[in-house]
Protein backbone atom coordinates (compact mmCIF):
# COMPACT_ATOMS: atom_id res chain seq x y z
CA UNK A 1 0.00 0.00 0.00
CA UNK A 2 0.98 3.31 1.20
CA UNK A 3 4.26 1.88 2.98
CA UNK A 4 7.48 0.20 3.46
CA UNK A 5 8.79 -2.10 5.68
CA UNK A 6 12.16 -1.64 6.54
CA UNK A 7 14.12 -4.29 9.00
CA UNK A 8 15.38 -5.35 10.85
CA UNK A 9 18.09 -4.77 13.31
CA UNK A 10 19.82 -6.53 15.92
CA UNK A 11 20.97 -5.90 19.30
CA UNK A 12 21.46 -6.87 22.67
CA UNK A 13 18.84 -6.07 24.90
CA UNK A 14 19.25 -6.38 29.52
CA UNK A 15 15.56 -6.82 30.16
CA UNK A 16 12.34 -8.35 28.87
CA UNK A 17 9.95 -5.07 27.97
CA UNK A 18 6.52 -5.07 26.35
CA UNK A 19 7.38 -1.69 24.76
CA UNK A 20 11.26 -1.88 24.20
CA UNK A 21 12.40 1.37 22.87
CA UNK A 22 13.26 1.92 19.03
CA UNK A 23 16.63 3.96 19.52
CA UNK A 24 18.34 6.66 17.38
CA UNK A 25 20.85 4.09 16.58
CA UNK A 26 18.61 1.50 15.04
CA UNK A 27 16.76 4.17 12.85
CA UNK A 28 20.22 5.43 11.35
CA UNK A 29 21.10 2.09 10.75
CA UNK A 30 18.23 1.02 8.60
CA UNK A 31 17.98 5.02 6.94
CA UNK A 32 21.79 3.68 6.01
CA UNK A 33 21.20 0.28 4.60
CA UNK A 34 18.07 1.30 2.72
CA UNK A 35 20.21 4.11 1.09
CA UNK A 36 22.31 2.34 0.03
CA UNK A 37 20.62 -0.18 -1.83
CA UNK A 38 17.36 1.85 -3.23
CA UNK A 39 17.49 4.27 -6.23
CA UNK A 40 15.05 6.45 -4.77
CA UNK A 41 15.83 9.83 -2.80
CA UNK A 42 17.10 8.94 0.63
CA UNK A 43 14.55 8.40 3.29
CA UNK A 44 14.63 10.71 6.58
CA UNK A 45 13.43 10.29 9.98
CA UNK A 46 10.14 12.58 8.87
CA UNK A 47 9.19 10.26 6.61
CA UNK A 48 8.90 7.16 9.42
CA UNK A 49 4.78 6.56 10.17
CA UNK A 50 5.91 3.98 13.20
CA UNK A 51 8.05 1.65 14.62
CA UNK A 52 8.35 -0.68 16.52
CA UNK A 53 10.81 -3.50 18.23
CA UNK A 54 10.40 -6.45 20.42
CA UNK A 55 12.64 -8.80 22.69
CA UNK A 56 13.52 -12.08 21.29
CA UNK A 57 14.80 -14.87 23.66
CA UNK A 58 17.79 -16.72 21.23
CA UNK A 59 20.23 -19.05 22.86
CA UNK A 60 23.00 -17.40 23.67
CA UNK A 61 26.50 -18.51 22.05
CA UNK A 62 29.88 -17.15 23.52
CA UNK A 63 31.33 -14.79 21.33
CA UNK A 64 29.16 -13.63 19.05
CA UNK A 65 27.42 -10.31 17.67
CA UNK A 66 23.60 -10.37 17.86
CA UNK A 67 23.75 -10.95 14.38
CA UNK A 68 25.52 -13.61 14.46
CA UNK A 69 23.45 -16.08 17.12
CA UNK A 70 21.93 -18.67 15.31
CA UNK A 71 17.98 -18.15 15.00
CA UNK A 72 17.91 -22.11 14.89
CA UNK A 73 15.59 -23.39 18.11
CA UNK A 74 17.15 -26.12 20.50
CA UNK A 75 15.14 -28.95 22.49
CA UNK A 76 16.50 -29.57 25.65
CA UNK A 77 15.31 -32.79 28.16
CA UNK A 78 16.12 -31.86 31.73
CA UNK A 79 17.42 -33.68 34.82
CA UNK A 80 13.18 -34.58 35.45
CA UNK A 81 11.87 -35.46 32.10
CA UNK A 82 10.93 -32.46 31.80
CA UNK A 83 11.03 -31.10 27.79
CA UNK A 84 12.45 -27.29 27.13
CA UNK A 85 12.52 -25.73 23.61
CA UNK A 86 14.15 -22.09 23.13
CA UNK A 87 15.19 -19.89 20.19
CA UNK A 88 13.70 -20.12 16.92
CA UNK A 89 11.97 -17.48 15.43
CA UNK A 90 7.89 -16.65 15.53
CA UNK A 91 7.34 -17.48 12.07
CA UNK A 92 8.79 -21.22 12.64
CA UNK A 93 6.75 -21.92 15.96
CA UNK A 94 4.26 -24.68 14.23
CA UNK A 95 7.55 -26.56 12.62
CA UNK A 96 8.74 -25.84 16.45
CA UNK A 97 5.49 -27.76 17.89
CA UNK A 98 6.14 -30.65 15.25
CA UNK A 99 9.40 -31.66 16.19
CA UNK A 100 8.46 -31.22 20.25
CA UNK A 101 5.68 -33.64 19.62
CA UNK A 102 7.49 -35.60 17.33
CA UNK A 103 9.85 -35.92 20.37
CA UNK A 104 7.79 -36.75 23.16
CA UNK A 105 6.04 -39.43 20.62
CA UNK A 106 9.63 -41.35 20.88
CA UNK A 107 10.13 -40.65 24.05
CA UNK A 108 6.88 -42.81 24.70
CA UNK A 109 7.50 -45.07 22.52
CA UNK A 110 4.73 -44.15 20.17
CA UNK A 111 4.48 -44.22 16.33
CA UNK A 112 4.43 -40.98 14.62
CA UNK A 113 1.19 -39.67 13.67
CA UNK A 114 0.92 -37.10 10.34
CA UNK A 115 1.37 -33.78 11.36
CA UNK A 116 -1.92 -32.12 10.69
CA UNK A 117 -0.16 -28.40 11.45
CA UNK A 118 0.39 -27.43 8.31
CA UNK A 119 -3.18 -27.71 6.56
CA UNK A 120 -4.99 -26.57 10.02
CA UNK A 121 -6.25 -22.63 10.09
CA UNK A 122 -4.68 -20.70 13.29
CA UNK A 123 -7.25 -20.09 15.83
CA UNK A 124 -9.90 -17.59 14.13
CA UNK A 125 -8.49 -18.17 11.11
CA UNK A 126 -11.84 -19.57 10.16
CA UNK A 127 -13.31 -16.08 10.78
CA UNK A 128 -10.96 -14.62 7.67
CA UNK A 129 -13.90 -14.59 5.45
CA UNK A 130 -16.43 -12.86 7.94
CA UNK A 131 -13.53 -10.00 8.49
CA UNK A 132 -12.49 -9.34 5.03
CA UNK A 133 -16.34 -8.34 4.38
CA UNK A 134 -17.30 -5.87 7.40
CA UNK A 135 -17.12 -2.74 5.52
CA UNK A 136 -17.98 -0.78 8.90
CA UNK A 137 -14.24 1.01 9.49
CA UNK A 138 -12.48 0.41 13.22
CA UNK A 139 -15.90 0.65 15.00
CA UNK A 140 -17.13 -2.91 13.36
CA UNK A 141 -13.55 -4.00 13.48
CA UNK A 142 -13.08 -3.27 17.06
CA UNK A 143 -16.40 -4.78 17.92
CA UNK A 144 -15.49 -7.99 16.53
CA UNK A 145 -11.85 -8.03 17.95
CA UNK A 146 -13.82 -7.67 21.61
CA UNK A 147 -16.67 -10.38 20.43
CA UNK A 148 -14.43 -13.20 18.70
CA UNK A 149 -10.69 -12.33 19.32
CA UNK A 150 -10.52 -11.72 23.24
CA UNK A 151 -9.38 -7.94 22.53
CA UNK A 152 -10.22 -6.17 26.21
CA UNK A 153 -8.30 -3.36 25.78
CA UNK A 154 -7.80 -0.68 22.76
CA UNK A 155 -4.00 -1.60 22.81
CA UNK A 156 -4.95 -5.09 21.89
CA UNK A 157 -7.24 -3.80 19.14
CA UNK A 158 -4.78 -0.96 17.90
CA UNK A 159 -2.12 -3.05 18.18
CA UNK A 160 -2.77 -6.51 18.10
CA UNK A 161 -6.01 -6.73 16.30
CA UNK A 162 -5.32 -5.30 13.32
CA UNK A 163 -2.25 -3.22 11.39
CA UNK A 164 -3.08 0.33 11.77
CA UNK A 165 -0.77 0.98 14.62
CA UNK A 166 2.31 -0.08 11.99
CA UNK A 167 0.87 0.46 8.63
CA UNK A 168 -1.50 3.18 8.99
CA UNK A 169 -0.32 6.89 7.57
CA UNK A 170 -1.24 8.28 11.03
CA UNK A 171 -0.09 5.11 13.09
CA UNK A 172 -3.97 4.59 13.31
CA UNK A 173 -4.80 7.59 15.95
CA UNK A 174 -7.61 8.50 13.53
CA UNK A 175 -9.02 5.40 14.43
CA UNK A 176 -8.86 5.14 18.12
CA UNK A 177 -12.31 7.21 19.02
CA UNK A 178 -14.42 5.23 16.98
CA UNK A 179 -12.49 1.83 17.97
CA UNK A 180 -13.02 2.63 21.58
CA UNK A 181 -16.53 3.97 21.35
CA UNK A 182 -17.31 0.32 20.11
CA UNK A 183 -15.63 -1.68 22.63
CA UNK A 184 -16.90 0.73 25.69
CA UNK A 185 -20.62 -0.92 25.82
CA UNK A 186 -19.10 -4.68 25.42
CA UNK A 187 -16.79 -4.14 27.81
CA UNK A 188 -18.51 -1.91 30.21
CA UNK A 189 -16.27 1.14 29.99
CA UNK A 190 -17.55 4.30 31.77
CA UNK A 191 -16.46 7.36 29.79
CA UNK A 192 -13.62 7.97 31.84
CA UNK A 193 -12.06 4.26 31.18
CA UNK A 194 -12.39 4.73 27.82
CA UNK A 195 -10.71 8.22 27.72
CA UNK A 196 -7.87 5.86 29.45
CA UNK A 197 -7.69 3.87 26.83
CA UNK A 198 -7.75 6.30 23.98
CA UNK A 199 -4.95 8.10 25.64
CA UNK A 200 -2.92 5.59 26.37
CA UNK A 201 -2.01 4.50 23.19
CA UNK A 202 -1.42 8.24 21.49
CA UNK A 203 1.07 8.38 24.74
CA UNK A 204 2.76 4.77 23.49
CA UNK A 205 2.75 6.44 20.06
CA UNK A 206 4.09 9.87 21.20
CA UNK A 207 7.14 8.34 22.97
CA UNK A 208 7.90 6.37 19.80
CA UNK A 209 7.93 8.83 17.67
CA UNK A 210 9.75 11.30 19.90
CA UNK A 211 12.65 8.97 20.07
CA UNK A 212 12.35 9.12 16.25
CA UNK A 213 11.99 12.46 15.07
CA UNK A 214 11.19 14.62 18.16
CA UNK A 215 7.55 15.66 16.68
CA UNK A 216 4.49 14.38 17.67
CA UNK A 217 3.17 11.86 15.44
CA UNK A 218 -0.13 12.91 15.24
Amino acid sequence: GEVMYLGTTDTFHPRAEAWPPVTAADVAYLLSASAARFCSPPLAPADIVSAWSGVRPLVAQAGKSPSDISRHDELWTGPAGVLSIAGGKLTAYRRMAERVVDHVETALGRPHAPCRTADEALIGGDAASDLSAIAGGPGAQAARAVLAEGAVTLEDYWVRRSARAWFAIDGGMSALAAAAGAMAPLLGWTAERTADEIERCRTIRLRTMTDIHGDTGQ
